[in-house]
């Protein structure tokens, strides 16, 4: 996760914060109880989803490079992310 240009040049903590702005505004209009919560655990489940595809890699033969593109896509996109990014590596 250190040193690439997506996030030295600041775009990744952008990208981040504006995913998570974006759960909490969608979680507010679908009147979730508690939308940042919810958001937090949208985030929270998208990179358990990565972790769990690159653990069981041994397994499978399918893992997942860890990058700042990566990583903020499964952060923000959540599970349907890395199903995206598992699909894409499967058939490439």
């Amino acid at each position: 996760l250190c040193g690439g240009v997506f996030m030295s040049s600041g775009y990744f903590w952008y990208f981040l914060i504006g995913g998570f702005i974006l759960f909490v505004v969608i979680q507010a209009i679908g009147k979730a109880n508690k939308p940042v919560k919810m958001a937090v655990v949208s985030v929270l489940l998208g990179i358990a989803a990565m972790l769990c595809v690159n653990l069981c890699s041994g397994f499978t033969g399918v893992s997942l490079p860890i990058s700042d593109l990566s990583v903020s896509a499964a952060a923000v996109g959540g599970i349907p992310a890395v199903a995206l990014m598992v699909l894409v590596n499967l058939f490439s």
